[in-house]
């Protein structure tokens, strides 16, 4: 089972994926809410924020099988079947001992719920106060898939959960049932290498695709379609139909191409900031112990491996391709460093 636990300060929000093809999602839970008998609450089915930054590689669904020198999802989540002593999944902190349910593992008490009786249904909140420490209450969305990475939702559309699999589809849940037709295909595009760490890797809906329809997609390209040799990272935008149904294979724009060093270690999440720019997390280019350049990539400036990079993908300045977005690394420090580049050492 492998774990995507992410928390902000208004919302602590979760999302898990079983790796037997499940799909659940988990919300904190307002201890100061009387618990529901039923256990569940029906808003979860199709009510979740997107939480920017997911998995780190794109093969969270089964960890088991990552090659010797993989890494777990970037932004600090583990997996606690398979970790060692990195500490606790995500940034949500434990409320209760699981061998002493009465007692608490929080050094202070005075910044968490009271401990829930053991079998005490917990009624699932996805805004909970300011501050508070959320339980969980899980819910089943989606059952039969294969290789979910991971779940977000279009912005202003709370009818629809979006699933990505690794594989290259995007499957829709739509009130509560799963779809047949898949939003988009783009198995065609991608180098998918089963459970390594290769495929259809991010998502992102850009923050007004209620009124343009684009959104954005990372995946390992398989060297056709004018994309670049197999293995290399592209970053491309898409557009729904008119009624936003479906997402339109036919409207890739590429934004961003860069090598393929190994088949591991590629990163993968996109997100939009408040700001309206993206947000690309790039693995340090694979093999393990960041072998690449001198003194690795994650310390070099002078390439994007290793980064989290920063661009306007309403802009044309580069290959007319996107934009340099004011604020990135070289321009605020003076640093001689790409102008894509937003944070390294990743």
């Amino acid at each position: 089972m492998s774990f995507l636990l992410r928390s902000r300060s208004f919302a602590a929000v979760s999302l898990v994926l079983l790796g037997t093809g499940v799909v659940a999602i988990a919300c904190g839970s307002d201890s100061k809410n009387p618990a529901s008998s039923s256990g569940t609450d029906s808003s979860t089915s199709g009510n979740q924020p997107n939480s920017p930054g997911s998995s780190g590689n794109g093969d969270t669904a089964n960890p088991s099988n990552n090659p010797s020198g993989g890494e777990a999802p970037a932004g600090g989540e583990q997996n606690p079947a398979t970790s060692g002593n990195e500490g606790q999944p995500g940034n949500i902190p434990v409320q209760q001992n699981p061998d002493n349910p009465g007692s608490t593992d929080n050094p202070n008490p005075d910044q968490m719920n009271p401990p829930t009786n053991p079998g005490t249904p917990v009624t699932a909140n996805c805004n909970p106060p300011e501050g508070a420490v959320p339980n969980l209450a899980l819910q089943q969305v989606a059952t039969g898939l294969t290789r979910p990475i991971y779940v977000t939702q279009a912005p202003g559309d709370d009818s629809r959960l979006f699933i990505m699999l690794k594989g290259g589809t995007i499957r829709v849940v739509q009130d509560g049932q799963l779809q047949p037709t898949p939003f988009i295909d783009v198995s065609s595009m991608l180098n998918d290498d089963g459970d390594r760490e290769q495929g259809l890797l991010g998502m992102a809906f850009h923050p007004d695709f209620a009124t343009n329809g684009l959104f954005y997609l990372h995946f390992s390209s398989n060297g056709g379609q004018g994309m670049g040799a197999s293995g290399d990272t592209v970053v491309a935008e898409f557009k729904a139909n008119a009624d936003h149904t479906a997402g339109e294979p036919a409207s890739r724009r590429i934004l961003l191409t860069t090598a393929g060093l190994e088949a591991n270690h590629n990163g993968g999440q996109l997100a939009f900031g408040p700001d309206k720019m993206l947000y690309f997390g790039l693995g340090d280019g694979g093999g393990g112990d960041d072998q690449h350049g001198n003194p690795g990539n994650g310390q070099s400036l002078n390439v994007l491996n290793a980064k989290i990079l920063r661009l306007d993908p309403a802009g044309r300045e580069v290959n007319n391709s996107y934009g340099i977005p004011a604020g990135n690394l070289a321009a605020v420090t003076g640093q001689q460093a790409l102008p894509e580049i937003w944070a390294y050492g990743l």
